[in-house]
């Protein structure tokens, strides 16, 4: 198993209602990102199983993965600043600079990884909160380059 960075254990996820024991760890929080207008990023990370050291970083933000460009409650650029700034304090360098990606001949989003496919951002264009509500052909084009581990495609 992997060791606890200490800032993290206060984070550390011992049991969710009605899961199984589990050989994996996880973390879940709030991280404020603005005081004055109380607004806050959850987080919910989940170690790999296997080799869990050797695996990229998956971050979970307000809902899931899958962000829109039109999203009010969690504007993308608040997310896009907090993967940078993992990305910084990770000590990764940007490996796909921020570039559109496309679904079809139409932009879907927006894409930058970093480090060797570590730390990846992306939105969907013209999705709000529940991007799969509001865009699902790009959200599931997204979601399958993810599941497939390739990338979001290019025009």
């Amino acid at each position: 198993m992997a060791v606890v960075e200490p800032f993290l254990i206060a984070e550390k996820v011992t049991s969710l209602p009605g899961q199984p024991q589990v050989s994996f760890q996880q973390f879940s929080r709030y991280i404020t990102v603005d005081e004055k207008q109380q607004r806050a990023l959850f987080f919910y990370f989940v170690e790999a199983e296997l080799e869990p050291a050797s695996k990229p970083l998956v971050l979970w933000l307000n809902g899931g993965k899958i962000i829109g460009d039109q999203d009010a409650p969690v504007p993308f650029t608040g997310s896009q600043t907090l993967v940078n700034g993992l990305a910084k304090e990770l000590g990764l360098k940007i490996t796909v600079p921020y570039r559109a990606w496309f679904e079809g001949k139409q932009v879907g989003g927006w894409t930058q990884v970093d480090g060797d496919n570590q730390l990846s951002f992306a939105s969907i264009r013209g999705a709000s909160h529940r991007a799969p509500a509001t865009q699902p052909a790009r959200s599931f084009s997204l979601f399958k380059a993810f599941l497939t581990g390739k990338p979001l495609p290019n025009a």
